[in-house]
């Protein structure tokens, strides 16, 4: 074979090559059993990232009293000193912390304790007696009798919404949601964090598959915490459409086609002229199930007569992968404005 003969070859080649990677290659369809599977999935949507919560949960340490913290005093070998008692039959000391963060010690007077653990607490009642009252060293256990608790409200899609009490190393915005037995399964967008007098936060909550960063924040008592759910009345169409987006639908009483659903994003883009459409759904177990629809040229007609229902992302191929990414991210953002913007 020639030269000039291989180079024509070739370069037919890569046309062929070229012009099937435009057009796209013939989609299989579903088999009944596939297709039925398909019904029954329920919509995509994005998957709370529960690790990611808990790993940015904020450092607790060893617990710090706190004022109205009811400290209790194990120190017998003092009070047997101090007293004509048994060291056997002494009983604790029961003490709250006042508003000063004091305590009073039986003899030894006021201590301050608040803000400090027990272990140094512990000290300080050692020094407090030791050598001026006793003169042998004491044994000193302390422990917190009854903590001191704030009261924050969590509601939305948790598992137990209401007011919840925390202690003081609990005033974290994870250790309320935890509190309140964690996120719903079907998910949720974000979080409206309120504080009495002062301006609301809005926290985006982190999602498998997308780069969102998260971190805990300290809580005040009186705060209210919303989760704000999911909002699945819409339709996604991304890809190789005029105007990709997420569009909002007719909660109930509707129906919709795949057709339809394109003519939301103003229909497919002309100059790719994409011959397929992918319904992406979700799986009992999590997986994507998707079913191609073709829509080119006469096919338009037929995904008229294919419905598609609200939570349906309809992709348009371009990237997959890099589609859904983009819809769940404004997944999110029109979840949290449609949330909020009702109250």
């Amino acid at each position: 074979m020639s030269k000039s003969l291989r180079w024509s070859c070739s370069l037919v080649a890569c046309l062929s090559l070229l012009a099937l990677l435009l057009v796209g290659c013939d989609q299989p369809e579903l088999s009944a059993d596939q297709l039925a599977e398909f019904e029954r999935a329920r919509p995509l949507q994005p998957t709370v990232d529960v690790s990611s919560i808990k790993r940015a949960s904020l450092p607790i340490g060893p617990y710090k009293v706190v004022t109205d913290d009811v400290l209790e005093l194990h120190m017998p070998l003092v009070l047997a000193d101090l007293t004509t008692l048994d060291r056997q039959t002494v009983k604790p000391v029961m003490c709250r912390v006042n508003s000063d963060g004091m305590i009073g010690l039986p003899i030894a007077g006021a201590l301050q304790v608040a803000g400090k653990t027990l272990a140094q607490i512990e000290r300080e009642v050692v020094q407090a007696y030791c050598p001026k009252y006793v003169k042998r060293l004491p044994s000193v256990m302390a422990r917190v009798f009854e903590p001191h608790t704030a009261k924050v409200r969590v509601q939305g899609a948790i598992k137990v919404p209401g007011v919840h009490s925390l202690r003081s190393d609990e005033m974290t915005l994870v250790s309320a949601i935890m509190k309140a037995g964690g996120i719903l399964p079907e998910g949720a967008a974000a979080i409206r964090l309120r504080h009495p007098g002062k301006e609301d936060d809005d926290i985006m909550l982190p999602v498998s598959g997308l780069n969102i960063p998260f971190a805990d924040v300290e809580l005040s008592e009186g705060d209210e915490i919303e989760v704000a759910r999911i909002n699945l009345h819409t339709i996604a169409v991304v890809g190789l459409v005029k105007k990709p987006g997420v569009f909002a639908i007719e909660p109930t009483g509707v129906a919709y086609n795949l057709a339809q659903a394109i003519a939301l994003a103003e229909g497919p883009d002309r100059v790719a002229n994409p011959r397929y459409a992918k319904i992406c759904r979700q799986g009992p177990k999590g997986a994507l199930l998707t079913r191609p629809v073709r829509i080119d040229g006469e096919h338009l007609s037929f995904a008229a007569g294919v419905p598609v229902r609200a939570g349906d992302v309809v992709v348009l191929e371009n990237t997959l992968e890099t589609d859904l990414r983009m819809i769940l991210l404004e997944i999110m953002r029109v979840s949290v404005s449609a949330s909020y913007s009702i109250k």
